[in-house]
């Protein structure tokens, strides 16, 4: 109505000028509490201020329907809307936004905020109305907190600001204004005199001000009294409550027509008064031109600022009002009164209004069918809190009709899940006994509902499910498509999470989705194709899931859809990109997702998100990733971290292996293990045997390990769920590998399950194994090509050193052996001209020089042999910004102290690879393990290609680096050579030291070693060859021409060690 919306109208209103300037010295963002008694002028007073400083104003009178955040919202966005042109786009509040209500009330303040006015007023009149419980105060302290700059507020009451308001007050941006700052000061009630009754004497005014201590109502009654000519001995009204009746009734009623007083006693009822409706139930034509001389003569009646004339009653003139009525009317006709009043508000829309009015007259019968008929439109409003305001006052044989009570639940359902579920119980049994199939499968999907949503435990599901299974299977005839299908999304959900074994559970997802097809509500339809998607993936189905998940997403772009469902959305497609480990997905639907929840006020699904992302943080290796979501589950409210705590703690734990810190890891399982045991969720359970299969192997206990994966295996197979298949066959196979035992068939069992379903991650992924089971699987040729992907999907490193051929896909790859090359992800890098020759040269210099902790010094002699030491030092931080920029990412070279290295796990250097088979070899050899050094024979020479930069023959600097590396090939080789001999192998010695001549066709220790094999074979064609081949080696060495055939000396500084 705009009586709430709209400021009273001011014409022949004293004008108040003390009141306005202590209004106006409230600063710039702050408000002010007015607090007087009833008749002090308070409305009047702030109108009066608005009108005079002629400022914008957002204006609200509260009322008791106001207790209600729905119904306060939509009050406030209608006085926005008088405000500004075109309105504001402010969000609206719905039941699945109560749990957030603090962050929808800041949302919902910052886009009502951002009028476009300066110095702007919001007044928030009749505060008093408000009960003391009331959410709504929450809603208006956050107004005021949120208040910008160029606003002010200003609230009026007869009470104290609430304690919810204590903090504001605290720190002054609450004020408050006692209530002798609304007394007329004697000039004023002169005023008041000369304005109203200007027939008489001044002193009068003076008189009048006297008698009633300046308690404005007070005034004016006196005023009127001494204008009728009575006394001013006795009988002086003050705030008192029966002296104003009294003298209400001695100077304004007894002069009044009857037909004017029944026209007033009449209307006195009514919770908002229009001319029309004052005209209709006041029974008089003229009703418009009687309330007009009410406000004109200043008595008692106000009318608002509006297009269409509505007034409104002083609270004082009411009560006065509703007591004749008492006096003058029997309860049969006044309950008349007042069923005529709330038919004429329900003809209108005004249910709120006719709801009140049916509680006075006692009509409990018609406001239990008003119940009915409007409960889904106020829920659906997020109006829960008027339902039950409407249901409460039912008296308790109404209250116990099923219908009734089941509405009652659906209302506490979204405030206080819990309380809700024994009232749906109850309810469920009523409709039992009625025989309303119908009525009790909405009742029992109701309280799942509660249990779901108040995540009470899943294995509170195990009493209801049969039940709604046998009450669906009955095909009741539900009074809507939307009422049955409802029904069924939370059936498939509760089967979802409690018994995802469920033979029929297939058939009751494809059920559910025909019916929201056809249900008509959009939403429903959204929640429930989420519900079904996530169902997919629980089982590996990401095939299924993600066409869903298109489809859903298609349905929220095209619009329509409520915040809920779009946050619901991308919680889902945040897992999907989780187990296909899409970093770029996770990262977008992440971020969407918890903008929604602040942006509309909806965070419920935060604790999710942020896990999730934590997640894909770890498989990554993002360690600030992984610090800032675990700081921001830390800083959730308790309810909300408590919900996932069963899932939150299997991630910590995740979290404290990777960081190998067993122990830690073990006191989280020990959390999750019990949360997942009292939510009774198998899924859940799964995922915390697996994490427990980790933690018991990090402590050294595999037998325990074992038994975690068996429990985990069993609750797949009963799910028929390949991805925890997967991940069990995953963790089978690296406690296998770090047993000793064989790994081979349970890795080619989980690869070719996981790339015939499409996983990329596992439960729970550590990077390090993962790395090692791809590094077997490459090796062994299992599901390579997927292997390769999972392996780029997750950034993993390479650990320790890969046989050459391995087809580890390297995100960047050097080679300075024979030539140089660059390849990034598989493909050579294409440069040309001076801009990245020099950047190359750095990169060439690094490896050279081992690639690892080399002095920026050192590179700086290398590349800019003749600078100072600041224009040296500048040019390297340039061409390493130019090198970083050429290779993708700045994480591939690592500065440190004034060192710069390769990052190892993500970069292959061939260099790298033949120091780490040439340290193998060599072990072997001290080992006397001759078959396993031929092993690295063979890769040592697969590595060796040529020398060092052997096309960059014009470098200086490259020369020493370049002899080392040949030296030590050469040393290698003619180890392994010497070693064969001194077995009696010298066919083997023979092949091995010709293969290094094959690479280095010049180096005579290797020469040397060959002819003593070829001469203890008597091959003198070989060895002859041999010498033709290495003509230095004869001059030097005649010995080994005469046909000596002792093994080559070693020289014993050869060494290629990385720098």
């Amino acid at each position: 109505m705009a009586v709430k919306t709209t400021p009273p109208s001011l014409s022949g209103v004293l004008r108040r000028k003390a009141l306005y300037e202590a209004f106006g010295k409230l600063p710039p963002g702050h408000a002010l509490w007015c607090v007087a008694p009833a008749g002090s002028g308070k409305t009047l007073g702030a109108a009066g201020f608005i009108q005079e400083t002629g400022a914008p104003c957002l204006w609200l009178s509260l009322d008791e329907a106001d207790a209600d955040p729905a119904t306060l919202f939509r009050y406030l966005a209608e006085a926005a809307s008088g405000l500004q042109q075109p309105p504001l786009n402010l969000p609206t509040f719905a039941l699945d936004r109560i749990a957030g209500l603090p962050a929808f009330a800041r949302l919902f303040f910052r886009a009502l905020y951002s009028i476009d006015h300066e110095d702007w007023w919001f007044v928030l009149d009749n505060h008093h109305f408000l009960p003391e419980a009331s959410p709504a105060h929450t809603v208006l302290r956050i107004a005021m907190e949120e208040l910008p700059e160029a606003g002010r507020i200003l609230v009026t009451s007869r009470c104290d600001p609430p304690p919810e308001y204590a903090a504001l007050r605290l720190n002054e941006r609450l004020r408050v204004l006692p209530p002798g700052a609304l007394l007329l000061s004697p000039q004023e009630s002169m005023a008041l005199a000369r304005l109203c009754h200007p027939e008489l004497p001044e002193e009068l005014g003076r008189e009048a001000h006297r008698l009633a201590h300046g308690w404005a109502a007070g005034v004016v009654l006196t005023l009127r009294h001494m204008a009728s000519g009575g006394t001013t001995e006795a009988g002086v009204p003050t705030e008192s409550g029966q002296l104003v009746f009294d003298y209400l009734f001695s100077e304004v009623w007894r002069d009044l027509a009857p037909a004017v007083q029944t026209f007033l006693v009449r209307i006195a009822c009514l919770p908002h008064l229009s001319e029309a409706v004052a005209r209709d139930v006041g029974g008089l034509p003229e009703a418009g031109e009687i309330l007009e001389d009410f406000v004109r003569r200043q008595q008692f009646v106000i009318r608002a600022q509006a297009s269409e004339p509505c007034y409104e009653l002083h609270a004082l003139f009411k009560a006065f009002l509703n007591e004749q009525g008492r006096r003058s009317l029997t309860p049969a006709q006044r309950n008349d009164l007042f069923l005529e009043a709330a038919a004429w508000y329900r003809a209108c829309g005004r249910q709120e209004d006719a709801a009140a009015l049916l509680r006075r007259a006692e009509a409990w019968d018609d406001l239990g069918i008003l119940v009915l008929h409007h409960a889904p439109v106020l829920l659906a409003e997020g109006r829960a809190g008027t339902l039950l305001q409407w249901i409460g006052v039912l008296p308790e044989p109404a209250r116990q009709a099923p219908w009734i009570g089941y509405w009652q639940a659906m209302a506490r359902l979204f405030l206080d899940p819990e309380r809700s579920l024994p009232e749906f119980a109850e309810v469920a049994d009523r409709f039992r006994e009625t025989g309303e199939k119908d009525g009790e499968a909405l009742a029992v999907a109701g309280v799942m509902d509660a249990i779901l949503f108040g995540m009470l435990g899943a294995r509170a599901l195990d009493p209801w499910l049969p039940r709604l299974e046998e009450l669906l299977e009955a095909r009741p005839a539900f009074r809507s498509p939307e009422a049955g299908a409802r029904v069924l999304a939370t059936f498939f959900r509760s089967l979802m999470m409690r018994k995802p074994e469920h033979p029929r559970i297939r058939e009751y997802a494809a059920a559910l989705l025909r019916e929201v097809a056809t249900a008509g509500d959009l939403n429903l339809r959204v929640l429930a194709e989420v519900d079904v998607a996530f169902h997919h993936m629980f089982r590996g189905d990401l095939d299924g899931a993600f066409a869903l998940l298109e489809q859903v997403d298609a349905r929220c772009r095209a619009g329509g859809v409520a915040p809920m469902g779009q946050v619901t959305l991308r919680r889902a497609q945040a897992w999907y990109a989780l187990l296909t480990l899409d970093q770029a997905l996770g990262r977008k639907v992440i971020g969407e997702g918890l903008a929604l929840g602040r942006e509309h006020g909806v965070p419920v699904w935060d604790t999710q998100f942020h896990s999730t992302a934590l997640a894909l943080a770890l498989c990554a290796g993002n360690s600030a990733g992984t610090r800032h979501h675990l700081e921001a589950l830390e800083a959730l409210p308790d309810p909300a971290k408590k919900v996932n705590q069963a899932y939150n703690h299997c991630t910590f734990a995740w979290h404290a292996l990777e960081q190998r810190e067993p122990e830690r890891a073990a006191r989280h399982l020990a959390i999750a293990r019990q949360g997942a045991d009292e939510h009774g969720v198998p899924f859940l359970e799964a995922q915390g045997e697996l994490v427990a299969a980790q933690v018991q192997a990090a402590l050294g206990e595999p037998e325990l390990a074992e038994r975690a994966v068996e429990r985990a295996e069993e609750i797949a197979e009963a799910m028929d769920s390949d991805l925890l298949r997967f991940s069990c066959r995953l963790r089978r196979a690296v406690l296998a590998h770090q047993g000793g035992t064989d790994p081979f068939p349970q890795l080619r069992e989980a690869l070719f399950l996981g790339r015939r379903r499409g996983f990329a991650f596992c439960y729970w992924w550590r990077r390090e194994e993962m790395a090692s089971l791809a590094a077997l699987a490459l090796e062994a040729d299992i599901e390579p090509d997927y292997v390769r992907r999972l392996i780029r999907a997750g950034d993993l490193p390479a650990l320790g050193s890969l046989a050459p051929g391995t087809p580890w896909p390297w995100r960047v790859e050097i080679q300075v052996l024979g030539h140089f090359e660059v390849r990034i992800d598989g493909q050579p890098l294409k440069f040309s001209g001076k801009a990245q020759r020099r950047p190359l040269e750095l990169l060439m210099a690094l490896v050279a020089h081992g690639g690892r902790q080399v002095p920026e010094s050192v590179l700086a002699d290398c590349l800019w042999p003749d600078a100072e030491g600041d224009h040296a030092h500048r040019s390297f931080v340039t061409t390493l910004q130019r090198l970083r920029k050429l290779l993708g990412a700045r994480e591939f070279l690592v500065l440190s102290d004034g060192r710069l290295s390769l990052e190892a796990g993500r970069i292959s250097v061939d260099l790298w690879r033949l120091e780490e088979a040439a340290a193998e070899l060599q072990c072997c050899l001290r080992k006397d393990d001759l078959t396993a050094a031929e092993k690295w024979f063979e890769r040592l020479v697969a590595f060796y290609q040529g020398p060092l930069l052997a096309n960059e023959p014009d470098i200086a600097w490259a020369t020493a680096p370049r002899l080392r590396t040949r030296a030590r090939f050469q040393q290698v080789v003619a180890e392994l050579g010497n070693a064969f001999l001194k077995r009696g192998l010298p066919e083997r010695a023979a092949r091995c030291l010709h293969r290094g001549l094959d690479v280095e066709p010049g180096a005579e220790l290797l020469c040397q070693g060959a002819i003593a094999a070829y001469r203890r074979l008597g091959d003198e064609a070989s060895v002859r060859a041999l010498q033709q081949r290495c003509p230095r080696l004869m001059a030097r060495h005649p010995e080994t021409a005469r046909g000596a055939e002792s093994a080559p000396r070693l020289p014993k500084d050869a060494c290629c060690e990385p720098s």
